[in-house]
């Protein structure tokens, strides 16, 4: 018996011109890593799609370890509407011709949400009766603000799976969800085993994540510098367009000369491992949203707030309901206000002294365990 765990997995180093995300590969890894620690033979199958730079990927094989292989399927670029078609068309021939000849009567499926895969899941299973767990990272249509497609994702969540791998506490009784499950907000592991003394010289604050248009989330760290002193040093450490991220390196350079002194850095586009070096010397990482997301969040969970914890990072955060009905709502500062201003009076008047390694040494046993029995339930 084997899992085959879908997902959009693409190693660090792979030459693929696909997308990919950073937090998914985080957490495919330590899934992984917990489903080897029960004993599972594990292969993953990742549809990870072409970028703007793709003409043609052909199939190819990888590793997440020396244990677990990768395969990824055949993919091309999106560079119209035809082309997005044809790549979508090609991801659903795919992934049905390895559901249908990879995967053995018993064996189990572990597939990451993704709309993309509804209906090979739906012609797969017609015919074939494996046990499906399905990872909810995430409900699409409400992140995407679709409030019309909302209870339509619910309920093909709700119907296409045996048990859940739910990625906050909010997401079984906002989709009705009655079979087994348990939640999973990131890795629980760190990767540095050796951890560092915090820096004494600046109080550094660090935001992660998507770097977008001007309305975008990193804007409001960028502001921020204006209303801390020379102390404090703000990095910036995310991933968008090559225009997106020229704007937000000219905007550093202006508010830098504003102010007469370097404030503000942009480390680049970094790996989960260059991500927590990065953390190991910072003491607090922002979680702020610019947009209105408030009626959305019971959808998903930030998963830069466990990076931030598991690195003894304090989080400063917008009232984001999925992290206040988390286990970890106590550890993170939250501010009644996206301003920037307000956020700097938080980070000054909030110490920098936190500790979470035997938190997440017991959430870890507790998956471990957890997902074992989710598996294995009738």
């Amino acid at each position: 018996m084997k899992i085959h765990y879908i997902n959009n997995y693409v190693e660090a180093d792979s030459s693929r011109k696909v997308f990919f995300s950073a937090s998914t590969n985080n957490k495919v890894q330590y899934i992984c890593s917990v489903l080897e620690q029960n004993g599972w033979n594990v292969s993953v199958f990742s549809t990870a799609m072409g970028n703007h730079e793709c003409i043609w990927e052909k199939r190819s094989k990888g590793r997440i370890n020396e244990h677990v292989r990768v395969y990824y399927s055949a993919t091309c670029g999106r560079s119209n509407v035809i082309a997005k078609f044809i790549q979508r068309l090609i991801l659903a021939i795919e992934l049905l011709n390895y559901l249908f000849f990879s995967v053995d009567k018993d064996d189990i499926l572990l597939v990451y949400h993704s709309l993309i895969y509804k209906y090979p899941l739906f012609i797969f299973r017609k015919f074939r009766k494996n046990r499906l767990v399905l990872e909810v990272e995430e409900i699409f249509s409400a992140i995407l603000k679709h409030d019309a497609d909302i209870n339509r994702e619910i309920v093909y969540v709700r119907k296409i799976a045996d048990a859940y791998i739910l990625v906050n506490d909010l997401l079984k009784n906002k989709c009705s969800i009655d079979k087994p499950s348990i939640v999973c907000y990131g890795n629980y592991t760190s990767y540095i085993s050796k951890k560092e003394k915090k820096p004494i010289d600046k109080i550094h604050v660090v935001y992660g994540g998507l770097i977008g248009g001007i309305y975008s989330d990193v804007y409001m760290a960028l502001e921020l510098a204006k209303y801390l002193s020379s102390d404090y040093m703000i990095h910036v450490a995310g991933y968008g367009s090559k225009s997106d991220i020229v704007d937000v390196e000219k905007k550093i350079e202006e508010i830098n000369n504003q102010l007469g002194y370097t404030a503000i850095i942009y480390e680049g586009c970094l790996s989960s491992l260059e991500f927590s070096y990065l953390l190991q010397k910072s003491h607090f990482g922002l979680c702020v949203k610019e947009s209105d997301m408030d009626i959305f969040s019971d959808y998903y969970f930030p998963s830069k707030i466990i990076f931030y914890l598991i690195n003894n990072v304090v989080p400063i955060c917008s009232k984001i309901r999925s992290v206040e009905f988390s286990q970890f709502s106590k550890d993170v500062i939250f501010i009644d206000e996206n301003s920037p201003s307000l956020i700097a009076e938080k980070i000054k008047n909030t110490s920098m002294n936190i500790c979470m390694s035997e938190r997440f040494v017991k959430l870890n046993i507790d998956f471990v365990k957890g997902i074992n029995e989710i598996i294995l339930s009738k």
